[in-house]
């Protein structure tokens, strides 16, 4: 519109070539208009594709971490699982000990000087226990 307004001042010579230069620069624009919506359309969908990637991304690592975590509990778990089975264990093995009548009595002369009917207990200063209250 400005340079019809223009046009009274100045003379075209050549109108067919003006008006041919004038349709090709306002396609060359058109064309430099969709390609810089292309580009932002593009721009815009390569940073939420990028968006996605991170997060996924750090989802993973976030879940690789976890994973390492709870092996390393379940490891551990297993550990104190072996353990309480074999103090179970034992301990067993000691109440089936107590069970027997002869053992149980083995025990109670030694920790507690209890003696047989006619037996005498002698504490000598070698002896681990001196008194009964210290045991």
């Amino acid at each position: 519109m400005a340079q019809k307004k223009k046009s009274k001042k100045l003379k075209v010579i050549n109108q067919e070539y003006y008006n041919q230069q004038t349709a090709q620069n306002a396609v060359t624009q058109k064309q430099l208009a969709l390609t810089r919506k292309h580009r932002m359309k593009m721009l815009i969908l390569c940073g939420v594709m990028l968006a996605i990637t991170i997060m996924f991304g750090f989802n993973i690592i976030q879940n690789n971490i976890q994973a390492a975590v709870l092996g390393k509990k379940t490891r551990e778990a297993r550990v104190e699982l072996k353990s309480a089975k074999q103090q179970n264990q034992k301990l067993n093995q000691r109440v089936a000990e107590l069970k027997d009548s002869d053992y149980l009595a083995k025990i109670i002369r030694k920790k507690y000087f209890f003696s047989k009917d006619g037996e005498t207990i002698y504490s000598l200063p070698s002896d681990k226990a001196k008194t009964v209250t210290e045991n």
